[in-house]
């Protein structure tokens, strides 16, 4: 599972802290299958679309759910230190 994102730390756009994918036959039941902690940029620059991924082993289920968390503290190198960051998503592909 993969999502494109936009990185802009000079606005607060970075990637997110964690992503997380759950899966199963029960939206309620939900078991988590693939994590992954994002690269995040180690200082301001151009702007830039990536493509995230995360390798989930094949599971059989209807449902799945994907839990991206977006950075809670801005880094110290930013002019915006300390705040929470934006994670704006262009699209989400599934394989």
């Amino acid at each position: 599972i993969g999502m494109r994102i936009l990185v802009e730390p000079s606005n607060v756009i970075f990637p997110p802290s964690s992503l997380e994918i759950w899966g199963g036959n029960d939206p309620n039941e939900l078991k988590l299958i693939g994590k992954m902690n994002p690269k995040q940029p180690t200082q301001g620059g151009i702007p830039y679309i990536e493509l995230i991924s995360c390798d989930i082993k094949p599971f059989e289920g209807k449902f799945f759910k994907v839990v991206a968390k977006p950075v809670e503290k801005i880094p110290a190198w930013s002019k915006r230190k300390g705040g929470t960051a934006l994670l704006l998503v262009d699209e989400m592909f599934v394989n």
